[in-house]
């Protein structure tokens, strides 16, 4: 540390603003980059409040290769390699999914795919979810070649 008095990251959820800010953090990148590079697939279970948001955050960053936030951490040279072909990250946040029955969640789901496909610049020509989400992963895959 260069003794400035570091503050706990208490409520944050965003690694940028983690990193950019004078907070406290317990380096995990290298045990996100072996989780991410390890297997193709993952699910991550934990309680509310553990660290759910600012782990997905964290994996954001290093997928879309923000290399300046990963100075001095263990997977910078990964992050490093990794801004030379980005790749798009999809977050579907369910805390925001306010439904209390199938359909409600249905169309939220819609709602929040209509809405991503929107800030990605993409078509989604499908009427189900299950099209929809298809689309957005094929067109993505045409115009990034990922």
């Amino acid at each position: 540390m260069d003794g400035k008095l570091l503050t706990l990251p208490i409520g944050i959820q965003s690694f940028d603003k983690l990193r950019q800010g004078n907070y406290l953090y317990v380096d995990k990148t290298k045990r996100l980059q072996e989780l991410a590079t390890s297997s193709p697939w993952c699910f991550l279970s934990r309680p509310r409040r553990f660290g759910k948001s600012l782990t997905l955050s964290t994996l954001d960053a290093m997928f879309s290769g923000k290399v300046n936030l990963f100075r001095g951490l263990g997977a910078e040279k990964w992050v490093e390699e990794q801004a030379g072909h980005p790749s798009p990250v999809l977050r579907f946040d369910m805390s925001l999914m306010k439904s209390s029955n199938a359909d409600g969640l249905e169309q939220t789901l819609m709602e929040t795919i209509n809405r991503l496909a929107l800030e990605l610049e993409l078509k989604t020509p499908s009427k189900t979810i299950e099209g929809m989400f298809q689309d957005i992963l094929l067109n993505l895959y045409k115009r990034d070649g990922k």
